[in-house]
């Protein structure tokens, strides 16, 4: 493990000194011909990864490790070098990524996925997975097509992937573009049935129980519960007189008005429900769906920017925690002189929440636990009773080992001259963790204890750009040969962006 720790510290090293190389040779080189009048050198980066998914077993002990190795062993004999000899306990995936490249080296990439899938079975892996479209000169314009696939293989899905597309194109000498879309990727135990131990499949079974346990008592109405939070809002809700809470109230459903509060709180206690957590081997532990990812470098009239997006539809995990419309955006521009360099963001999600089908519609709890989801409908919880219903929401993602980072702060970067921006920025990371329960001290024959982590999945989008931008010098100083401090200057702002990459990298890594 420590030394595929190495391999990874240095691969991530090497794809910074990538992007910074990037950079660099764009002014260095620039200056022959690709430069206009108004910029005497330029470079930009874009880079997207539409998902990075982690299923983690590593976590188990190592009896049960060896135990799963045994029952492993005899699949991967049977696939013929498909597999490899070692049960990988830790898949760490890519999907989608996208690279749009501009300067000496204009280049343009979209690539279906990269990550431990590719570092473990090499050639052998699914021909859809090693898919991707390239764009090495201006005119080129590739898309290429990929169908349904288990990974690593489809007699052992642990990650299910839909059917997508890729695209890769540099229209003109200063633009370079890239996209990809996926309509699916799904983390999943049930394709490892086969070589789980029975000791294992229980631990999980159990674990899952106790979580669904905790759920009915958090449903319930006694003191601290989602039930005893909703009498309170209810009540509060039934007395409002603000028209616009009304109006939502009656379009969700909800009685309105002068003695409605009794009748209210019932409603609500019995449509808010939390939902029970699946079982994890029989159905897939989570799927993220409608993946659209896009990265783009150009330069035009006074500057050089880049560009690159997210897109998700939903995100469910265990049928506990659903996630809709998770939009993320990333510019970075540089004119090479002083306030040019900038870079932009944004981070929207539509919505995240605990809910369950009622009817065909939503019903649940927002997971900062300021909306009720009644009907598929927000309805605002009371500022003074906000706290109550989040104590509930908190104690099923706590027993469940679920944690949500939304929107986090952009790691940005901008020069005061104008020669650099660089920036990279996370919609979301989801981290589902169950552990064992039972006595703590007292473990199974494979030595799993209470708090024994059983598996780990993580969902992160993330994107990054970068650009840089040098002015032209002045026609007096054209006399002399160009060998002086603006090449110099932005290959410096080329480390700088490199340390932004080093950031995501590690992120990644994470």
């Amino acid at each position: 493990m420590a030394k595929r720790n190495s391999f990874t510290r240095v691969g991530r090293l090497l794809g910074a000194c990538a992007v910074a190389g990037a950079l660099v040779a764009g002014p260095l080189a620039a200056a022959g011909g690709a430069a206009t009048p108004d910029l005497s050198s330029f470079a930009g980066q874009g880079t997207g990864f539409a998902l990075r998914v982690v299923v983690d077993l590593s976590g188990l002990p190592q009896a049960a490790k060896d135990a799963v190795q045994t029952l492993y062993a005899p699949v991967a004999a049977a696939s013929g070098g498909k597999l490899p000899a070692n049960f990988p306990f830790v898949i760490d995936q890519r999907f989608l990524e996208t690279l749009s490249q501009l300067g000496t080296n204009t280049q343009a990439h979209a690539l279906l996925g990269q990550g431990v899938l590719q570092d473990v079975l090499g050639k052998v892996l699914p021909t859809n997975l090693n898919k991707s479209a390239d764009a090495s000169k201006v005119g080129d314009n590739n898309s290429v097509e990929s169908s349904k696939t288990g990974l690593p293989t489809d007699s052992l899905p642990i990650l299910g992937m839909g059917i997508g597309s890729l695209n890769a194109a540099i229209p003109t000498s200063t633009k370079a573009t890239s996209s990809g879309t996926l309509a699916s990727v799904a983390p999943s135990l049930e394709g490892l049935l086969n070589v789980l131990p029975d000791a294992v499949k229980q631990a999980l079974t159990d674990a899952i129980a106790s979580i669904n346990s905790t759920i009915d008592t958090v449903n319930g109405t006694g003191v601290g519960s989602l039930g005893s939070a909703l009498d309170t809002v209810g009540n509060a809700l039934a007395g409002t007189t603000d028209p616009v809470v009304s109006g939502i109230l009656g379009q969700a459903g909800l009685p309105v008005g002068a003695g409605s509060a009794t009748q209210l709180v019932q409603q609500l206690q019995q449509t808010v429900q939390l939902p029970h957590v699946d079982n994890l081997l029989n159905t897939i532990t989570a799927s993220v769906n409608g993946l659209v990812n896009t990265a783009a470098a150009e330069k035009s009239a006074g500057k050089a920017f880049s560009d690159a997006t997210s897109h998700l539809n939903s995100i469910n995990v265990a049928n506990l925690l659903k996630v809709r419309m998770i939009d993320l955006k990333s510019h970075s521009e540089a004119g090479g002189t002083a306030g040019t360099a900038k870079n932009t963001n944004s981070c929207t999600i539509g919505s995240a929440s605990l809910t369950q089908l009622v009817s065909g519609k939503d019903s649940g709890v927002s997971l900062d636990g300021k909306n009720l989801i009644v009907n598929g409908l927000p309805v605002p919880v009371p500022a003074v009773d906000v706290a109550s219903v989040l104590n509930a929401v908190n104690t099923v993602t706590s027993k469940a080992g679920l944690t949500v980072t939304m929107c986090d702060a952009a790691n940005a970067k901008a020069a005061a001259d104008g020669t650099s921006a660089s920036q990279t920025l996370s919609a979301l990371r989801i981290v589902f963790a169950p552990v064992a329960v039972g006595a703590p001290d007292v473990g199974n024959a494979l030595g799993i204890t209470q708090g024994t982590p059983l598996v780990k999945v993580i969902i992160d989008p993330s994107v990054s750009t970068a650009a840089s931008a040098q002015v032209a010098a002045p026609a007096a100083a054209a006399q002399l040969p160009h060998t002086g401090a603006a090449p110099l200057a932005t290959a410096l702002t080329g480390l700088i962006v490199a340390g932004g990459a080093l950031v995501l990298r590690r992120r990644l890594a994470a």
